[in-house]
């Protein structure tokens, strides 16, 4: 006799956690905590890959390049070579190292050569201003990617270029890391990722071309997004209740963590390839503890896969040492769940369109605002974290691990709002909107302020915006399924954030303004940042009457 539940929406469970996987499973214990601690740890190698900019490109010291005049070497007994003179932003006078003035001999013949290093609309007889094309350094520098490949003067924004390309590389990791993962089970995306992420990383160090380097930071990026995106849809699955709260809200604490044990890497490497192959070779250690990363039960329940399932939760109650006894019939049990989920997707697919967003009241201008605040949070998140550079070489070793101290220090406020205040999205909107216009104060800062006072001031107002910052992310990040309703959740969740990130593509070059001043894009991030906090404080759940499935959409897997 067929003992099998035969499944219809009558007997689809009312809600995801009420099924044997949860039951068995425990919302937490030491099972959950080894693999939550394995899959945290794969956020320190990114955020090093991201950062890494700050300790490979610092900026070279005013008198540590210069032009190198060696191609007019040949050619001073009729050419007069110096460099232009410039008023800096406190008056004072100095060389322009990124052009040299030619000027002709007037007791010399003119060759063809003069001829050939000017325009031909330029009168002789007057001194020409071109830019160089080729630099020396000073050598107690040591090689970075700006002497290695001439960043300095008008390549300087190629500095930005490739950190954008790294951003992009994030967004098409996380893309493909959720179409890999139709086909392939989370696990086995993250292992993917990490044997990929190896051989980039360390290539990524070496190159001698520059466009090829752009093109592996971008690679590498996206075999990062391939490990923790994966495992954050691991961990939201096998933590329940609370702890999955609590778990989701601080998955990104340890980026914060990785910036701090960048500041060693930095001290201790001598050259930028050094730093590529430090932040690379720990990838070698997850690959180790992965094996003690349990797979995806829900993934490959939804697929079918029941003895899987059978396996992966008889490890979890062997583990967590439960007293929990596990039924005889528990492939019947699955194969019973597996057919009602079967449905209940299909049910939720025909329903799963963005035309039917527009008959939902309120929901079309909810998506506006949480992809506008999340794509403005994560501008400024990087945004300020990259701009400490700006504040000068010498403090680098200071000012990074502040940086990543007061990420953490955000991180917490954002988990306690989220935890305990009932109006949240009110709360965290109106301090990261007072933080970001704090900043915008820097204007009000006297001319005459220079030297320490002046970074003091820069770095305490940055700093005041990055708490704000990321306490809204991690509200953002933890709560945002929440506004949305079932079936539309997950598609509307995954395009928010696609959008958010293409928005965050610009931080680089918001960055690059510094050249105009130091205040400029410290207020350029307060101004974002005040806007996503404004949006933020709007933002409410969008209420669909008709909703009568089961909420499937699980924080953590928004974040890729």
């Amino acid at each position: 006799m067929d003992n099998k539940i035969q499944p219809t929406e009558e007997n689809i469970p009312s809600t995801s956690t009420n099924d044997i996987c949860s039951e068995l499973m425990g919302n937490w214990g030491r099972w959950q905590f080894r693999t939550v601690s394995i899959i945290f740890l794969t956020k320190i190698p990114a955020a090093w890959f991201m950062a890494c900019i700050i300790f490979t490109a610092p900026d070279p010291w005013y008198g540590e390049y210069k032009c190198d005049l060696s191609e007019y070497e040949n050619n001073t007994s009729w050419i007069s070579i110096t460099h232009p003179n410039i008023i800096t932003a406190d008056g004072s006078h100095e060389s322009d190292f990124c052009s040299v003035i030619l000027e002709p001999n007037l007791n010399s013949n003119y060759s063809e050569q003069y001829w050939k290093m000017i325009s031909t609309n330029t009168d002789i007889h007057n001194e020409t201003m071109v830019p160089c094309n080729t630099f020396e350094y000073s050598l107690d520098i040591y090689t970075t990617l700006i002497t290695q490949f001439d960043l300095v003067c008008s390549r300087n924004i190629l500095i930005a270029t490739t950190q954008c390309f790294h951003l992009f590389g994030v967004l098409l990791g996380g893309i493909a890391a959720n179409e890999l993962m139709v086909f392939f089970s989370p696990r086995l995306v993250m292992m993917g990722g990490m044997i990929l992420l190896l051989p980039c990383g360390i290539s990524t160090g070496l190159v001698p071309w520059l466009w090829l380097h752009v093109a592996l930071r971008c690679m590498s990026a996206a075999c990062c997004a391939l490990i923790f995106t994966p495992g954050g849809v691991i961990f939201s699955d096998i933590v329940g209740g609370r702890p999955k709260v609590i778990v989701s809200a601080n998955f990104e604490q340890f980026w914060p963590i990785g910036v701090i044990l960048l500041t060693a890497i930095g001290y201790f490497t001598n050259n930028w390839s050094q730093v590529y192959m430090t932040i690379t070779i720990p990838i070698l250690l997850i690959m180790i503890l992965w094996i003690w990363i349990p797979d995806s039960p829900r993934w490959h329940m939804e697929r079918g896969n029941v003895e899987k399932v059978k396996d992966i939760l008889e490890n979890a109650v062997k583990v967590n040492k439960s007293n929990k006894n596990i039924p005889d019939n528990l492939m019947q049990i699955l194969q019973s769940e597996a057919d009602a989920i079967a449905i209940r997707n299909q049910n939720a697919q025909s329903q799963n369109n963005w035309w039917h967003l527009f008959s939902i009241p309120g929901a079309v201008w909810t998506v506006i605002l949480t992809a506008t605040s999340l794509g403005l949070m994560l501008t400024c998140y990087y945004g300020t974290l990259l701009n400490i550079r700006s504040f000068g070489r010498g403090y680098l070793y200071f000012t990074t691990p502040i940086a990543g101290l007061c990420e953490i220090a955000g991180g917490i406020i954002g988990f306690l709002i989220l935890l305990f205040c009932k109006y949240k999205w009110k709360l965290i909107g109106t301090i990261t909107t007072i933080t970001g216009l704090i900043t915008c104060t820097i204007w009000t800062m006297p001319a005459h302020v220079d030297g320490s006072h002046m970074f003091l001031d820069l770095m305490l107002l940055s700093m005041l915006n990055k708490i704000g910052i990321s306490a809204c992310l991690c509200v953002l990040t933890t709560c945002t399924p929440e506004l949305f309703p079932f079936p539309h959740k997950k598609r509307i969740v995954y395009g928010s954030t696609v959008i958010a990130r293409i928005i965050f593509l610009t931080a680089p070059f918001i960055g690059a303004t510094v050249k105009f001043g130091d205040a400029v894009p410290l207020s350029f991030f307060g101004i974002l940042s005040a806007i996503g906090g404004l949006c933020a404080f709007v933002l409410k759940p969008v209420h669909f009457k008709s909703e009568n499935l089961p909420n499937l959409i699980r924080p953590a897997e928004m974040k890729f």
